[in-house]
């Protein structure tokens, strides 16, 4: 409301203004006319013509005005049905600007129009640019092309527009169609990379393809001319498909080459000379052919030396027979391997005799190596079953921890034999299963064979244990009439060969003597090991004082030490003497101290 009275009164006020300065123009030229001298009916002549340019002038102006005024309203009218008529292209719903200002109006219409003016030409570009794809794609892969032409709305003199949902629905067959280009592609550079890989191992030269244009489109030319049709890349890959089989069998041949190679220089006892083979290992044709003048070389060799090869290749099958386990009878199945003669059909049959073992281990590899893995470990657990029923005691002085060795290496084998023999027993019915017949090796059927093992080994114990039995019952008729155990027949420890008792350790070894009745006491550790016997009074003369570790006063020949072998041999005492003896000993702490030190000496004792 303020505002509308503002502009009223601003209008006022130029009205006010152009009619003053009306009338002080109208008063200037009335001044001017009056100098020159007009009468007043010319001065009144010239202020109509003044009014009349001043109405005429202000007349066209509002004549301009009103004209400008009907040509906005008309370029309006056009501005908005153009709109109307592009979104109905587009099929988009078109919302007028609020009816105000004429100028404002014009401008926000004119605003719409130029906006969706830029759509219709982006929609129209967007769909020639995948039209265009398309038509690219579908040439390249031999495709249908796909009918992307939207169809002609009444009304429009434009070319039509396709909607956007027409134009995502291009978009996602487009994409869809370059996804198959690429996978066509890379599956096309892989195979013809191949295809060339094939061509050099096969010693292929451009030239041998010259007439076939296939191979010159798919190979030779440029990867980007290539069709990427369907029927294009199945025949690549049947091209592919048959080199492959080529390259297969030229390195089947090459490792058989190679093979026979192997065979030969064995069979003529030559040194395997492998960086000879590594040259050749690409199997490519000239490798094929050096491999064959080396195979006909060495066939030439073994002709000249037949009666060497026919012995190494029995050489050979014998040490064939000692890993598959086989016996006397089923080597002798072979009745060739005692003939002396030198053919080459003896031969053929001793190769095809070898060829067959091989095979035989190579298909049933785990089952012999377990075999032979058993037959071992059961070989050294009879060494140890032999060895403890052995009377030999001279294992019991072996240093250094080993017999410790001994019982775990035995307690590994009693832990890892019946796994073993587990294992075997699946492998063996399985084998049985395949062929039909039993598992033979040793001779006899391996099953029953490992089952008499171990009752032979329980038969060896049981009589070992009656042997045992029989000697404790001697031994014990023995002690019987002499009344006393017999001396023990394993040795005593010497002394001699130990590891070096300390000073200190051997102080605290009780030696005294005593006065009454001349006899030697031993300590009380020795626990009746060796009997008293009677010996001469110690005194200072034969007495060595043992000190600080070292020996001190003049040196004293040493006491003689009463051996196993002395003890052994000395008679035997009866019991009731030996009892008597025993309650005159001296107690141990009190045993060979010297009372002129007052140190608690121990005296090293002498007969």
């Amino acid at each position: 409301m303020d505002s509308s009275w503002k502009e009223r009164a601003e209008v006022a006020s130029v009205v006010t203004s152009m009619s003053n300065d009306t009338g002080s123009f109208v008063s200037g030229l009335w001044k001017l006319w009056v100098e020159l001298g007009y009468d007043d009916k010319v001065c009144m002549d010239r202020l109509r013509t003044a009014r009349h340019h001043i109405a005429e002038l202000m007349s066209e102006m509002k004549s301009e005005e009103e004209h400008a005024v009907d040509k906005l309203r008309d370029l309006t009218k056009i501005l908005t049905n153009e709109c109307q008529d592009v979104a109905k292209e587009l099929q988009i719903t078109h919302t007028m600007p609020t009816a105000g200002k004429l100028l404002a109006y014009h401008d926000a219409i004119k605003k719409q129009r130029d906006e969706l003016r830029s759509e219709r030409a982006r929609r129209l570009k967007e769909y020639d640019i995948l039209v265009n794809e398309e038509r690219r794609l579908c040439e390249c892969m031999r495709m249908e092309a796909v009918k992307f032409s939207p169809p002609k709305r009444s009304g429009s003199r434009h070319r039509p527009v396709p909607t956007q949902q027409e134009l995502d629905r291009m978009s996602r067959t487009v994409a869809d169609l370059q996804t198959k280009e690429m996978t066509r592609k890379k599956q096309f550079i892989s195979s013809r990379s191949e295809i060339l890989d094939f061509f050099k191992q096969l010693d292929y030269e451009p030239s041998d393809y010259a007439g076939d244009e296939f191979v010159q489109a798919a190979v030779m030319q440029d990867v980007s001319k290539f069709v990427l049709s369907i029927e294009n890349l199945k025949a690549l890959e049947a091209l592919r498909k048959k080199l492959s089989d080529k390259v297969a069998d030229l390195e089947q041949t090459g490792r058989a080459l190679e093979a026979k190679i192997v065979s030969l220089w064995s069979d003529l006892s030559m040194d395997h000379d492998k960086a000879l083979l590594d040259q050749h290992s690409a199997y490519t044709g000239r490798d094929i052919k050096a491999l064959g003048a080396i195979v006909a070389e060495l066939d030439e060799k073994k002709m000249a030396h037949l009666q060497d090869v026919i012995n190494n290749v029995r050489t050979s099958i014998s040490a064939l027979h000692d890993k598959l386990g086989y016996g006397d009878h089923q080597r002798e199945d072979f009745k060739l391997i005692i003939n002396n003669e030198a053919t080459c059909e003896i031969l053929e049959e001793h190769q095809a005799e070898r060829c067959r073992l091989q095979s035989e281990l190579d298909q049933n590899a785990s089952l012999y190596h377990l075999v032979q893995r058993r037959e071992t470990l059961w070989k050294s657990k009879m060494q140890f079953e032999h060895q403890q029923m052995s009377n030999d005691f001279k294992r019991y002085n072996d240093r250094g921890g080993e017999m410790l060795k001994q019982l775990k290496i035995q307690q590994k084998i009693d832990k890892d034999l019946p796994k073993m023999e587990s294992e075997i027993r699946t492998l063996v019915k399985s084998w049985e299963h395949r062929r039909g017949k039993s598992f033979i090796a040793f001779d006899e059927v391996y099953v029953d064979y490992m089952a008499d093992q171990w009752a032979e080994l329980t038969a060896l114990r049981e009589e070992h244990k009656q042997k045992r039995k029989e000697q404790k019952i001697a031994k014990n008729e023995e002690e019987r009439i002499y009344g006393s155990k017999a001396p023990p027949t394993t040795p005593l420890k010497q002394r001699t060969g130990m590891t070096p008792v300390s000073v200190r350790s051997r102080s605290r070894i009780d030696h005294s003597v005593t006065s009454a009745g001349g006899q030697r006491m031993l300590h009380s550790s020795l626990k009746g090991a060796f009997l008293k016997s009677p010996c001469p009074t110690a005194n200072t003369t034969n007495t060595s004082i043992i000190s600080n570790g070292r020996q001190n006063g003049p040196s004293q020949p040493q006491t003689p030490r009463i051996t196993r072998s002395m003890a052994a041999s000395r008679q035997r005492v009866p019991l009731a003497e030996r009892n008597k003896a025993a309650a005159t000993r001296q107690p141990s702490h009190l045993a060979g101290r010297d009372d002129r030190f007052g140190t608690g000496t121990r005296w090293q004792l002498g007969h």
